[in-house]
This record gives structure tokens, C-alpha cells and sequence, in this order.
């Protein structure tokens, strides 16, 4: 894991303090926060923005030289401008972050308070804050002395100021405190603050199927977007308000919002609405719950992993087994040409399949939201992919796993799956290797006197009945764009989801008693086929 640094330009100057006129001015056109439970958003008056600190990691010129012509030999010119343009626009949305000392108000109130932490910018007009980190006061020049004392503690502490600068106020994780002696604020006080205006229109009109994208990272912008087809683009939900203004403006949608539960009474109004679900992990239930509970007609899309705790799946399992309702699981790989291919060859295969899939994953700062504990582990944000993969591959239940990891399993893990026909999908992955090419998968798949062997999906050899045939890719295909074209296709013509409750149920279990082994170092477990059986049962 590649660590966050924490800089600064000069130890004894490092605060410039910015004033409510200036604030209002730069935040002209942001909407507000999101609602987020035991948070508080404030009104800032006077801003003292600390300088010269960063949560992003450095990487040299030359590195990043040749990563970009790597990606350029690999995914050709035109894919990798979008990519470079996208790491550009991330690059400066997380420029903008700081940490920051607030005087100021509970939003729409007078009630009083100084607050301090992490934000998407420093002159926002609206801040949100941990309510462990927001002290209401009684008078202004409390608030004052209070704000110079945060400024004094910081100055002299590093090691505390490393701690606030990593911990983010979505990730529900406990956040740092210091010793100062005064009461954080109460829910009942954050609660006191004045509701958000809703922006949409009382009957909304737009012609075409209406289409909502929560979450505006750069993995939606790169490949959500410029293949979702047949939509008038009307809602984006980007936590960011700096990120969601620049985007809904960029992307040409009607409304742009920060917090999902803005939009439910919206989307109730629209016909045949399609909502694409590509927020925070722990997010994608409590999201896909409330806008098919707010029009059962919603054709929803999620994102991988589609829960990250047994609590989440079973919370979705009704709606994957009700045909009443459209949900569509983000597993790309299945869409790609060369798995399609495998999959018409091992058709008739006889007895077992061995797969082995050597995948290397993609650089993490230690501060990045994957590693927050409320988003679950590296297996549900990345490995969940060739487990997956393997449900797919095999067609068969689970019944056994058995998971290798050294101190850190985040960083490198072995896992192997046996299946009910006695098929093997070895999985072995992590962070080690050369990352010029990004994530970089190698899977040979053994049965009968069949051989496959998949080389990044830029090359697949097949050797059977004696005779060799190579298939190429360039550029580097990973399903993206037949994924979304199948998607945006099955919403034009009412068609059904590709993935059904059977692999739902198998990938999520497996995913979950993954985890749960590695996380406890448990090398062997059986899975519970009569429960799978169970849970694969549709209503009815």
C-alpha cells in the first residue's frame, strides 16, 4: 500500500484564514451536503484553511511516463486521453481538499460552533463534520479563543494532524479526537438544522428513458457514461459538490444533487426511470432499497460488489428473486468477447474445469475509501471480480474453500474454490509485480484436452484436438462497453436482467465466507449447500 504524505511549506506559517464574503463568492452555484447520519453541516464565517497538506501520494515523472505508454501500446491513443483526462479531473478535485479550523453556524440557525476536519475545499459555503468534530458556543468570542486553540494544538502535533487528514467523514469509521476540554455537538443539536429546498420541478417533463447516476468518481465518467445509450440524462448524485457541479454541467444533466434521499420523491414521478448505482461499496443496498421501494418500475444497475456483508445481502435477496423488479449486477468480465468464447468451448466439456486466474490488482494509497473499514476489503472491491468469474465459468454450487494470506491478505491472498463437479478456481492476488499496466490478469483454464490460456485479454491461445488457434484483442476489451449496451438495451425493450438470483446468491456467499476466513485466518471452510439451495429458490 502506498502511503498518504504530509507536507508542509513552512511549520510556523501554515494558515490562511478566509472570510465569509470571499467563501460566498468562490461557492457560488454548489449545492449542499449530503444528509449523512451523526454529522453536522455548518455555515462557515471564517475559514482557517491549513496549507501545504495533502492526502495524495506522489509519484515521479518518469513513472508516470511510462505507465501512460504502457496504456497507450495496450488500450490505444483515444482510450488513454479519456483515462489521462479523468486522472486529471481527480487529480484536481482532490487538490482542492484541506483540512480546515471553521467558525461559524448550524446551517439556516444561530446556534454557534467551531469545527474542524477534512474538506472537498476550503471555501465551501457549506461544510460537513463528524459531530465528534463540531463544539457549539455560546458566544462569539468563544468561538474565537476556541479556534486559536485548535490552531495552536495543530501547529505542535503532526502525528494528530496525519490522523484528521486520513479519516473522512463518509466513512462512519470513529474519527480522531483531540483533548480539548469542551462537549462535541448531540444528535439532537445537528438535528436542529434547516431542511435542504428540493431543486426539481413538480412535474418534470423530459422526453426519452430519465436516467440518475449516483456516484461521479472517475470509473463512471470513463465508461458509464459514454456507453450508457438511449437516455436523457436527468439526475447525477456525486457526494462532492465540487465534483457534482463541474460533471452536471460537463455531462449535460437536468439536476444535480449530493444526497440520493433528495431524489427519491423525483424519481417516483418518472416513468420507466433507469438509476445506475455507482457510489461507495457500503452504499449500493441502502441506495437500490429506497429507489425500488420509490417506483417499483426503476431499471436499477449496481455497480460490484452489490453487497458487502451477509446483513446487506439478505436485505437485497427479495428484490433479485421478485420478477417484478429490474436489478442488473456490474460483473464486466462477463461480458467480454474472449469469456464469451470460453464459455461456448467449455459447453460440452466432460468432468471437472481447473481455472487458475493470477491477477495483479491495482495501487491503493493506504488512506483511499477502500480501506475503510465500513467498505468492507480488497475481496469485496476487487477479487469479488474472478470469484465471480469463476461462478460463472463453472455453472455449479460451491462446497469448499480453501485461503492462504500472509500478515496482510489485503496486500497478497491465495484462495481456491471446489465446486460441485469437483471444478477448481484458484485465485491468487495482490499488489506485487510491475503496475505499469494497471490491473493485469493472466487465467488458464485446464479440462478434458481442452487448454485455454488468457494473457491480460489482449491474447487467448486455445489448444484442442491437437490443433493451436490464437485469438487477439487490441485494444485491451474488459466488457465495458457490452455491458452498458446490454443494459441500456434491456431498458429500451423491457427486457430482463442477465444476472439471476442462482449466481447472485453464489458469488455474494462466496465473497462473504472469503472474507470472513481471511479476516479471522481461517485456512479450510465448507459452505452450507442446503442454505444455497435455499437462498437460490425464487418466490414462488
Amino acid at each position: 500500500m502506498k502511503k498518504a504524505e504530509l507536507i508542509f511549506s513552512d511549520p510556523e506559517h501554515f494558515f490562511v484564514t478566509l472570510h465569509k464574503d470571499f467563501l460566498q463568492e468562490k461557492s457560488k452555484g454548489l449545492i449542499s451536503p449530503p444528509e449523512i447520519p451523526n454529522t453536522c453541516i455548518v455555515e462557515p464565517d471564517i475559514v482557517h484553511w491549513i496549507v501545504g497538506v495533502t492526502s495524495s501520494p506522489s509519484r515521479l515523472y518518469k513513472y508516470k511516463t511510462k505507465k501512460l505508454l504502457s496504456f497507450i501500446a495496450i488500450e490505444g491513443l483515444c482510450r488513454t486521453a479519456k483515462k489521462v483526462r479523468e486522472a486529471i479531473l481527480v487529480e484536481r478535485a482532490e487538490s482542492n481538499e484541506a483540512l480546515v479550523i471553521v467558525v461559524g453556524a448550524l446551517r439556516g440557525t444561530n446556534l454557534r460552533c467551531v469545527a474542524y476536519g477534512r474538506q472537498y475545499s476550503p471555501w465551501l459555503s457549506e461544510m460537513l463534520f463528524r459531530r465528534e468534530m463540531v463544539f457549539p458556543v455560546d458566544e462569539e468570542s468563544d468561538a474565537i479563543s476556541l479556534a486559536k486553540e485548535l490552531i495552536c494544538l495543530f501547529k505542535h502535533n503532526a502525528d494528530k494532524l496525519k490522523e484528521i487528514l486520513h479519516f473522512h467523514a463518509y466513512s462512519r469509521e470513529e474519527p480522531p479526537k483531540l483533548k480539548i476540554r469542551r462537549s462535541c455537538a448531540k444528535v439532537t443539536w445537528c438535528a436542529k438544522a434547516s431542511p435542504v429546498k428540493p431543486v426539481f420541478n413538480s412535474q418534470p417533463d423530459q422526453p426519452g428513458l430519465p436516467l440518475i447516476l449516483i456516484g461521479g468518481g472517475g470509473y463512471p465518467c470513463m465508461y458509464t457514461l459514454p456507453h450508457v445509450r438511449g437516455h436523457t440524462r436527468d439526475t447525477l448524485v456525486e457526494y462532492n459538490p465540487i465534483r457534482a457541479k463541474y460533471l452536471g454541467r460537463r455531462f449535460g444533466f437536468k439536476y444535480v444533487e449530493t444526497d440520493y434521499q433528495r431524489v427519491l420523491e423525483h424519481v417516483a414521478c418518472l416513468v420507466q426511470p433507469s438509476v445506475i448505482i455507482a457510489s461507495y461499496d457500503s452504499t449500493h443496498v441502502d441506495v437500490a432499497v429506497a429507489f425500488l421501494t420509490a417506483n417499483t418500475g426503476v431499471r436499477l444497475f449496481i455497480e460490484k460488489p452489490p453487497v458487502i456483508s451477509y446483513e446487506q445481502f439478505e436485505r437485497l435477496l427479495p428484490y433479485i428473486r421478485d420478477e417484478k423488479y429490474f436489478v442488473e449486477i456490474g460483473y464486466n468480465r462477463r461480458y467480454i468477447p474472449m469469456i464469451r468464447k470460453v464459455v461456448s468451448l467449455l459447453k460440452n466439456r466432460q468432468g471437472p474445469a481447473y481455472i487458475t486466474c493470477i491477477i495483479r490488482e491495482d495501487d491503493m494509497t493506504d488512506s483511499h475509501w477502500n480501506y475503510w473499514a465500513s467498505e468492507g476489503t480488497r475481496i469485496h472491491a476487487n477479487l469479488c471480480h474472478w470469484i465471480d468469474l469463476g461462478v460463472f465459468l463453472t455453472g455449479c454450487r460451491p462446497i469448499e474453500i480453501t485461503c492462504l494470506a500472509g500478515s496482510d491478505f489485503q496486500f497478497f491472498s491465495q484462495v481456491s474454490i471446489r465446486f460441485e463437479d469437483d471444478s477448481i478456481v484458484t485465485l491468487v492476488a495482490g499488489i506485487a509485480g510491475n503496475g505499469l499496466r494497471g490491473v493485469q490478469e493472466y487465467i488458464d483454464i485446464r479440462t478434458d484436452y481442452l487448454t485455454i490460456k488468457i494473457d491480460d485479454f489482449l491474447k487467448m491461445v486455445v489448444y484442442e484436438g491437437g490443433y493451436k488457434r490464437i485469438y487477439r484483442s487490441w485494444p485491451r476489451n474488459k466488457g465495458h462497453v457490452e455491458m452498458y449496451n446490454s443494459f441500456s438495451t434491456a431498458c429500451r425493450t423491457k427486457g430482463s436482467p442477465k444476472y439471476g438470483v442462482v449466481d447472485f446468491v453464489r458469488s455474494c456467499v462466496l465473497n462473504e465466507e472469503i472474507c470472513q476466513m481471511l479476516r479471522a485466518g481461517e485456512h479450510h471452510r465448507m459452505i452450507d449447500v442446503d442454505q444455497l439451495r435455499t437462498w437460490e429458490q425464487l418466490d414462488g
